[in-house]
């Protein structure tokens, strides 16, 4: 994830936090900021990308469709020991993978779609993810990288709102909810030995 992309999610974020976040909501976790504002604002724009706009209630809509598709394809088993890679170009559908991930109590881990061969498949052998979320122009590319790596399922996030593969998933908020104690990403750096180092951080 480029340093833009993270300040797009981290702006997101602070917003929620601006509006909600007080003396008595400690507790709240970035879903429940989001969920809220959701209802709150429902109309309010949440994302803009190149002339396309979604709103705070339509972009719920859209993270939980993946959210329970994920959920009910059993890719995810809902614990917070899960961390689940993602290879995105910029988009909505990256901000959306995201939130769908930390929904699910999950980690997700930023993969630059432009990384060395090599450390992608260290980050995803280190990770033990068993699927990697990615778009249209990455999905060749994941295909080649997780070749030699066991049990990587491969989910086109982009195409399954373009080829309209979730009109029949619900876009209910989920039951489960994450808990503040849950990890919300984990980041791999450089490291002073050439092997990646990893780094995480929770919702608190």
């Amino acid at each position: 994830m480029s340093i833009d992309e993270k300040e797009e999610l981290i702006i997101l974020i602070n917003k929620l936090n601006d509006t909600y976040i007080d003396n008595n909501t400690d507790d709240r976790t970035v879903v429940d900021l989001f969920e809220q504002r959701s209802k709150n604002t429902p109309d309010r724009i949440a994302l803009v990308y190149k002339g396309e706009k979604l709103s705070y209630y339509e972009l719920n809509l859209k993270v939980n469709m993946l959210a329970n598709y994920l959920s009910d394809k059993g890719y995810l088993s809902l614990s917070s020991s899960c961390f689940l890679p993602l290879v995105f170009d910029r988009s909505p559908y990256m901000i959306i993978a995201i939130l769908a991930v930390i929904k699910l109590s999950c980690a997700y881990v930023p993969v630059a779609p432009n990384n060395p061969v090599e450390r992608t498949r260290h980050i995803l052998s280190d990770t033990g993810a068993e699927i990697i979320l990615t778009d249209n122009n990455n999905y060749e590319n994941v295909i080649d990288i997780v070749k030699t790596i066991d049990l990587i399922e491969i989910v086109n996030v982009e195409k399954l709102f373009t080829a309209n593969k979730l009109e029949s998933i619900s876009s209910s908020d989920l039951m489960i909810k994450p808990s503040v104690n849950d990890l919300v990403y984990m980041i791999y750096t450089s490291g002073t030995t050439g092997t990646p180092k990893k780094r995480c951080d929770d919702r608190a």
